[in-house]
C-alpha cells in the first residue's frame, strides 16, 4: 500500500477476487514546541460508500430513464389527439387510455422515489389495519391488467376465492405486487405471459408471479 505523495487519498486493494477501496490521509505530528516530529496516518475503508455511489449512479440513471419514457408517450398521445380534427370515438378511448396509463406508471414511480426517500431518512412508516385481500387483489390486477395489453401480453390472475382478511398495509403491499408484476411485464417479449396466482394455504399468504 502506497499513499499518494500529497498525504490524501483513495487507494484500491484487491483482495482475492474482491476490490477494497482504502481512504487514505495523514496530518502532521508535533512537539510542544511547535517542531515536526512524524505523521499520524488514517486507513479508512469506504468500500460500502463506493459500492452506495455507484448504485445510487446507476438508480438515478435508470430513473431518468423510467421517467422520460411514460413523459414520452404521454406528450406524443397528447400531441397526436389534439392534432386530430376529427377523432372517432376509438380513437379517443384508445389514446384516452394510453395517456391514462403512462400516468399511472409515473405517479407509481414517483411514489417509490418517495418511499426510497422515506426508508433513507429513517422514517418509513407502516400503517396496518383490517384489508379484504379479494378487493386488494382485485385492485392489483386493475392496475397491472393494461400495461399488460399494452404490451400485447396474455395476463392470468388466479386468486382463491377463500382470501381471508389480514391486518397490513394497503398501499404499500399493493405498491409491492405491482412493481412485480410492473417488472414481469416490462421485461416478458410481447405475446408472452404473465400470471398472478395468490393464496392463503395454512394461514400464509402466498403470492406467485
Amino acid at each position: 500500500l502506497r499513499p499518494c505523495r500529497c498525504g490524501a487519498g483513495d487507494v484500491k486493494l484487491t483482495l482475492g477476487s474482491v476490490e477494497h477501496f482504502i481512504r487514505v490521509s495523514r496530518q502532521p505530528l508535533r512537539s510542544d514546541k511547535g517542531e515536526a516530529t512524524g505523521y499520524l496516518w488514517t486507513l479508512r475503508d469506504i468500500t460500502q460508500q463506493r459500492l452506495a455511489e455507484q448504485m445510487r449512479d446507476q438508480f438515478i440513471d435508470a430513473a431518468t430513464h423510467e421517467l422520460r419514457t411514460p413523459l414520452s408517450n404521454i406528450k406524443a398521445y397528447a400531441e397526436t389527439l389534439a392534432a386530430m380534427k376529427t377523432p372517432d370515438l376509438e380513437s379517443q378511448k384508445e389514446f384516452c387510455n394510453t395517456i391514462n396509463t403512462e400516468a399511472t406508471r409515473l405517479a407509481r414511480f414517483v411514489d417509490d422515489l418517495l418511499s426510497i426517500s422515506s426508508m433513507e431518512a429513517g422514517s418509513l412508516s407502516i400503517n396496518r389495519q383490517n384489508v379484504d385481500l379479494q378487493r386488494l387483489f382485485a385492485e392489483v390486477v386493475g392496475k397491472v391488467r393494461p400495461l399488460a395489453e399494452s404490451k400485447s401480453l396474455q395476463f392470468d390472475a388466479d386468486l382463491s376465492p377463500k382470501l381471508p382478511e389480514l391486518k397490513l398495509d394497503k398501499d404499500k403491499i399493493i405498491a409491492a405486487v405491482v412493481n412485480l408484476l410492473g417488472n414481469a411485464v416490462k421485461y416478458t417479449p410481447s405475446g408472452g405471459r404473465v400470471g398472478l396466482k395468490v393464496a392463503a394455504p395454512a394461514d400464509v399468504l402466498q403470492i406467485d408471479v
